[in-house]
């Protein structure tokens, strides 16, 4: 993770990217959508370490990225399967 902005070109469209940007965003990262497939991130105000239980259970994707990015702890009781 890096405090500078992070652009990502030619995201689809998908339930995981809306997903796995609703997470970024509840653990303090800025998102700006800049059109359909391009967006830029920050992840300078990061500050949480606990996924929502709600994302969670809408989307293991996220929460594995959650877990790549060493930004979150799963909560508790939640099983990957």
């Amino acid at each position: 993770m890096t405090d500078e902005p992070v652009w990502i070109r030619g995201a689809p469209s998908v339930d995981e990217k809306k997903n796995i940007l609703e997470l970024f965003r509840s653990l303090g990262g800025e998102v700006t959508e800049l059109d359909t497939e391009d967006v830029k991130l920050c992840a300078k105000n990061v500050n949480q370490s606990v996924i929502e239980p709600e994302i969670c259970r809408r989307n293991r994707i996220a929460v594995l990225a959650a877990v790549l990015f060493s930004t979150a702890l799963v909560v508790p009781n939640f099983r990957l399967l």
